[in-house]
């Protein structure tokens, strides 16, 4: 299998079974306010048109986008839904034309058409999210963990201080090298860096071959220079 980061929250997943594009999130949301960081923009949309599978876990316009959805995904996709106790996903991904819908269950593997196994797991957030991701990756017993998803990056002047440039332990907005701190501090070295372009190959025997961004883009991001 193997696994691309597109940015935030996004993932292209690729089997011999069939390819998932999640959580695609490519255009400014809120007003503009929140823009994907790192910048997703070389990503070819391309890639990700012809998928067999989309999932979308939430309406947050940080992980659904309708104007990209809208002109670059094949609407005759299959859209994997998270089990939630409303349909309001449902109704707005109906609304941009996607017709082929199949309902999953919390924590149930499911098999799809071709042989493809999914388990998706649809929690509600709270306060301590890394310590609640941690809960995760220990339950689950993962060889290998890829924290991606954020943070958003805010570029209005009334929101700008939230973005974590002091590695403030108040703040919600935590990036993958906070998380990957926390892991750490934690005794867990089997997680990753996993920004925008990275690629990771993984294999039955739990090997795991990452591809990395160049390090000089790792130290631009890290470093937060423009």
């Amino acid at each position: 299998m193997r696994i691309t980061s597109i940015g935030h929250a996004g993932l292209l997943l690729e089997t011999a079974a069939g390819r998932i594009v999640c959580d695609p999130w490519f255009t400014p949301a809120y007003f503009g306010s929140w823009v994907p960081f790192p910048d997703n923009t070389g990503i070819d949309p391309g890639l990700l048109t012809h998928a067999d599978y989309l999932y979308v876990s939430h309406l947050h316009r940080d992980h659904f986008d309708p104007d990209w959805l809208k002109r670059h995904m094949s609407k005759d996709v299959t859209v994997l839904l998270p089990d939630c106790p409303v349909p309001h996903l449902r109704d707005a991904l109906a609304d941009l034309g996607f017709h082929r819908f199949v309902q999953t269950r919390n924590d149930k593997v499911m098999e799809l058409d071709g042989g493809l196994s999914v388990l998706i797991s649809a929690q509600r957030k709270r306060l301590n999210g890394m310590a609640r991701a941690l809960s995760y990756i220990e339950q689950y017993q993962a060889s290998h963990v890829l924290p991606f998803a954020g943070p958003p990056c805010f570029l209005d002047e009334d929101l700008f201080h939230l973005n974590d440039f002091g590695q403030d332990d108040t703040n919600v907005f935590p990036d993958q090298f906070a998380f990957l701190d926390f892991l750490r501090e934690h005794g867990r070295d089997n997680a990753h860096l996993f920004l925008t372009g990275t690629t990771v190959e993984l294999t039955p025997e739990h090997g795991c071959a990452v591809t990395q961004i160049p390090d000089e883009e790792i130290a631009r991001i890290r470093d937060r220079r423009p």
